[in-house]
C-alpha cells in the first residue's frame, strides 16, 4: 500500500473485478497495469500471479515463499511449487 514499507504489502487480493479495483487505488503508476494484466492472467486459467521485489538477493525464491503479492483464485497460501 505504501511502497517501499515492506510492513504495508498487500499479502493477497482474489482475483476478482472488485478486489482488483479496491487494489488499483494503491497502485502506483505502471504498477495500475501489471495488476489488471494480473486479473486477466488468472481469468484467463493460470493459478495466480505474484509479485515480488526483485531489488534484493534471490528475488525469485522469496516472492515463492510468499514476500510479495498473490493474485489468484486459489488459496495464496498453498504452496507454489507443490
Amino acid at each position: 500500500r505504501n511502497f517501499p514499507d515492506e510492513s504495508s504489502v498487500i499479502r493477497h487480493i482474489p482475483a476478482n473485478d472488485e478486489a482488483i479495483r479496491g487494489s488499483l487505488e494503491y497502485a502506483k503508476d505502471r504498477m495500475k497495469k501489471k495488476v489488471l494484466g494480473a486479473l486477466e492472467a488468472v481469468q484467463g486459467g493460470v493459478r495466480r500471479v505474484i509479485f515480488g521485489d526483485a531489488r534484493g538477493e534471490n528475488s525469485v525464491s522469496r516472492a515463492l515463499e510468499g514476500h510479495g503479492t498473490v493474485i489468484s483464485n486459489v488459496d495464496a497460501l498453498e504452496p507454489v511449487l507443490a
